[in-house]
């Protein structure tokens, strides 16, 4: 088995783009919840993020990395936020 390539590897790191600007700075997550892999461009997010509207933003946002061929996200959320509550479901009368 061949060993990672160093944006491989960099990808990994706490400081890399992908963590520091995507899963902390645009969605708010902490980046420990999210690991980042990147095999032959192919970047491999798996983890949990807070909302669950923030599983195609941080596809999306990835894709948009240069160098980034395709996005595979195995991410998991601690909120469905896909449906907001209309007026009267806040308004128990």
């Amino acid at each position: 088995m061949a060993s990672p390539s160093p944006p491989e590897l960099a990808a990994r790191s706490p400081a890399h783009p992908w963590r520091r600007d995507i899963i902390t700075k645009y969605l708010g997550t902490d980046p420990a919840r999210v690991d980042v892999t990147v095999t032959d461009g192919v970047v491999t997010l798996h983890g949990e993020v807070e909302h669950k509207s923030m599983v195609p933003l941080a596809t999306r946002l990835t894709r948009a990395v240069d160098g980034v061929v395709d996005v595979v996200a195995n991410l998991s959320y601690a909120v469905d936020d896909s449906h907001l509550p209309t007026a009267s479901e806040l308004d128990p009368r």
